[in-house]
C-alpha cells in the first residue's frame, strides 16, 4: 500500500495512512473525534487517562493492519484497505463522553428518537454516506478498487461494528478482527488504558499474539493458536494467551471502568444530563428536539455536552456540573454485591441492566424514606465479555471455556462484579447516609422487588424463565434417582444438553402462546459441531455468579481416538492424553427460593415445563 502520512504515537511509534485515510482524517466528522475522550471521565482517578477517540481509532487502523499481515497472502489489497477504513472509522458514531451518554439514554423513557440505540447504528449509518462523496469516490478509484463505493463503505461499516449477517466470507474474517473476540479495538484500547492510567493491568504481548494466531477451517473467523511442530506445546501457548487477554480485561474493569469515583463521576454527569433533556423537551417541539439530539452523534464533543447541559439543566444539574468541574463527587456509601443480597433480589440488578429505565423510578421511591438525606443509585455491569473465544486445538477450534478453567473460572467472576451502588452529594453527611439506608434497607428491598414484580407483568424476564427451566430439571433428576443412593446434590451433567432443551422450549412455547418471543430470544447456531447460544452460556454464568445455581468444572480425560481414529486419523497421530473442562451444576437454596417465589408470575409457562420435563429427557438429556 501506498502510504502518504505518518502520525507520531505513544503506543506505537508512528501510525502510517493512505491518501483516502488521511482524506476521512480531516473530515470534521472525524476530527471531532479528538474532543471525545476515550476513557470518559476516567480522569478523576487517573490524571493521565485524557487520550481521545481520534488516537484510539488510529491505533485501531494499525493493529488490524498487523493482524492483516499475517494473512496477506489470503486477500488482495483491496481487503487490506477495507479493513483499515474498518479499523480507522469503527468508533466515528460515538457521542461526548464515550459510553456515559448511551447510558444514560438507556435510563431515560421514551426521551429520544428510537435510531440512537447504541453508537454501533451509527457508525454504519455515517460509514455508508461516505461512499456518497465525489472525492472519496474518485480516490477508490486511483486506489484500483473497482466495487461501488456505496456498497464499498456499506461492508466497511458492517465489518467495522461486527454486523456479519450481510458479509461476505472474507469480510466476515476481516470483521472478526475489528469486532472479534480478540480484535484490534480491545487490544489497543487495553494497551492504550494502561500507558495512560498508569495502571499496568496487560498481561499479554501483542506480538505474541501476533506469532500465535490462525484462521479458522471456514476462513470467516480468527482465532488464537496455529499449526505446529510441537502440537501440545503450541496449544498450552494459545490458551495461555487466551487467559491472558481475558485476565487484562477482568482487571480492565476491576481497576478502571468500575472504580466507586470513576462510577461518581458518570453518575453525575447522566443525572445532569437526564435533568436537562427532560427540560429542553418540554421547551420545543418534536423536529426541534430530534435535529439538536442528532448533535450529540454528528457535532457535538466533550465541552458541547457540557455546555448543552448549562442552556438547559435546571439549577441542581448545572450545580452537579460545577461540583464535578470541582473535582467534588458524589459519595459512595454503600455499595453491595449481588451475590451478597436477599435471594429475591439477587437477580434483580441484572433484570435492572437489561431494563435500565427502572432504576430513576426505584432512585425515586427510596428517596421518599431516605428523608433528609437524598441517594443516587447506579448499578455496575460488565459488558462485551468474549463468549465465543476459540483456540485452535489438534487443528480444531475449540472453545477457550472447555479447555481453560481458569478462564471459566474468569468469566464467572466478571459478572460477579454485579454491584448495586448507593451515592450522595458532597454535602451530605455521608455518615447519616449510611445509618439511613441500613435502618431502611428491608422496605428498599420491598421498593426494588416491587418494581421488578411490576416489570415482570408486563414483560417476562428470560433469566427468569432460564432458572425456572433449570431448577424444574433438577428436581425431576433428584427425584427420578432419589432411590438409587446418588449423593444428595446429583447435579445436571451436561450443559450442552442444556442448550438443546431450552432451544426446544424456546420454540415450543412460543408456538403455544402465539408470542414469537414469549418465552425468551436465545440466538442458536451449529457452527462447532453442536448446538450453541452465546447468550445462554454467558445467562448460566451469571446465575451462577450471584449464587442461584452452583456450576462444578471438571477435567475430563480425552484419549487418543478423540483426536485420532474418531476424526479419521490414526490413534498415533495424537499419541498424549489430554483433558477438556466438563460443566456439571445444581440449584443451590437461595437459587430454589427465588425460583418458588417468581413461579407464580409464570403460571402458564410452570406448567408446560412442568409438562414436559420427562420428553426433554428422554429425547435431549439421555440421547447424544
Amino acid at each position: 500500500m501506498k502510504y502518504v502520512i505518518s502520525f507520531p504515537d505513544p503506543v506505537y511509534g508512528y501510525i502510517r495512512a493512505t491518501e483516502i485515510e488521511k482524506t476521512i482524517i480531516d473530515l470534521p466528522e472525524f476530527q471531532r473525534l479528538k474532543r471525545i475522550k476515550q476513557l470518559g471521565l476516567a480522569s478523576v482517578v487517573f490524571p493521565g487517562a485524557l487520550y481521545t477517540r481520534f488516537e484510539h481509532c488510529l491505533g485501531t487502523m494499525h493493529i488490524a493492519n498487523l493482524f492483516f499481515q499475517r494473512f496477506e497472502e489470503e486477500f488482495d489489497e483491496k481487503y487490506q484497505q477495507k479493513l483499515r477504513l474498518a479499523g480507522l472509522l469503527h468508533d466515528i458514531g460515538h457521542s461526548p463522553f464515550s459510553h456515559t451518554f448511551e447510558i444514560a439514554f438507556k435510563r431515560l423513557k421514551n426521551i429520544g428518537p428510537a435510531r440512537f440505540k447504541d453508537h454501533e447504528s451509527n457508525t454504519r449509518f455515517i460509514v455508508s454516506n461516505l461512499g456518497k462523496r465525489k472525492n472519496i469516490q474518485d480516490l477508490l478509484k486511483q486506489s484500483g478498487i473497482k466495487e461501488k463505493p456505496i456498497q464499498f463503505f456499506k461492508d466497511i461499516g458492517n465489518i467495522a461494528t461486527g454486523k456479519k449477517e450481510q458479509l461476505n466470507k472474507k469480510d466476515k474474517f476481516l470483521s472478526s478482527i475489528i469486532s472479534g473476540e480478540i480484535d484490534a479495538d480491545r487490544i489497543d484500547y487495553l494497551l492504550r488504558d494502561g500507558l495512560h492510567t498508569g495502571v499496568n493491568f496487560i498481561g499479554f504481548d501483542i506480538l505474541q499474539i501476533l506469532e500465535n494466531i490462525s484462521m479458522n477451517k471456514k476462513k470467516d473467523k480468527l482465532i488464537i493458536g496455529k499449526q505446529g511442530e510441537y502440537r501440545a506445546f503450541h496449544e498450552r501457548i494459545a490458551i495461555s494467551l487466551g487467559e491472558a487477554v481475558l485476565t487484562s480485561r477482568y482487571h480492565h474493569y476491576t481497576f478502571l471502568v468500575n472504580h466507586p469515583r470513576n462510577i461518581a463521576a458518570n453518575l453525575m454527569i447522566i443525572k445532569a444530563l437526564e435533568d436537562s433533556l427532560k427540560n429542553f423537551r418540554k421547551k420545543v417541539n418534536q423536529i426541534e428536539y430530534t435535529k439538536t439530539f442528532d448533535k450529540f452523534f454528528f457535532e457535538y464533543d466533550d465541552n458541547d455536552f457540557l455546555n448543552f447541559i448549562y442552556q438547559h439543566g435546571s439549577e441542581n444539574a448545572k450545580n452537579i456540573i460545577d461540583s464535578y468541574k470541582d473535582g467534588k463527587l458524589f459519595r459512595n456509601a454503600c455499595d453491595l454485591k449481588a451475590n451478597a443480597l436477599h435471594p429475591k433480589t439477587k437477580l434483580c440488578l441484572e433484570i435492572i441492566n437489561q431494563k435500565p429505565s427502572i432504576i430513576d423510578d426505584i432512585e425515586e421511591d427510596i428517596n421518599k424514606i431516605m428523608y433528609p438525606c437524598k441517594i443516587y443509585l447506579y448499578n455496575t455491569s460488565v459488558k462485551g465479555i468474549p463468549k465465543n473465544l476459540r483456540v485452535r486445538i489438534v487443528n480444531h477450534d475449540e472453545f477457550l471455556y472447555d479447555e481453560s478453567e481458569i478462564a471459566a473460572g474468569l468469566m464467572t467472576e466478571m459478572l460477579g462484579s454485579l454491584s448495586l451502588y448507593f451515592y450522595c452529594d458532597e454535602s451530605e453527611n455521608i455518615q447519616k447516609c449510611k445509618n439511613l439506608i441500613k435502618k431502611n434497607w428491608n422496605d428498599i428491598e420491598v421498593i426494588i422487588i416491587d418494581k421488578i414484580n411490576k416489570e415482570r407483568c408486563k414483560n417476562p424476564f428470560q433469566l427468569d424463565f432460564l432458572i425456572l427451566f433449570i431448577n424444574g430439571f433438577y428436581e425431576f433428576i433428584r427425584k427420578k434417582f432419589a432411590n438409587d443412593n446418588l449423593p444428595i446434590n446429583e447435579m445436571i451433567r451436561y450443559i450442552t444438553r442444556i442448550y438443546s432443551m431450552v432451544k426446544w422450549i424456546q420454540i415450543n412455547y412460543n408456538k403455544k402462546t402465539g408470542n414469537r418471543f414469549g418465552h425468551s430470544n436465545y440466538r442458536f447456531n451449529q457452527n462447532y459441531g453442536f448446538i450453541y447460544s452465546p447468550e445462554l452460556f454467558e445467562d448460566l454464568m451469571k446465575l451462577a455468579s450471584i449464587r442461584l445455581i452452583k456450576i462444578i468444572i471438571e477435567k475430563k480425560e480425552r484419549s487418543i481416538y478423540d483426536f485420532g481414529a474418531q476424526r479419521g486419523k490414526l490413534p498415533f497421530d495424537y499419541i498424549d492424553k489430554r483433558t477438556h473442562n466438563y460443566y456439571r451444576l445444581y440449584v443451590l437454596e437461595d437459587g430454589k427460593k427465588y425460583c418458588r417465589y417468581i413461579r407464580n408470575f409464570y403460571p402458564d409457562y410452570f406448567k408446560f415445563i412442568s409438562d414436559n420435563l420427562n420428553y426433554l429427557y428422554n429425547n435431549f438429556y439421555i440421547k447424544f
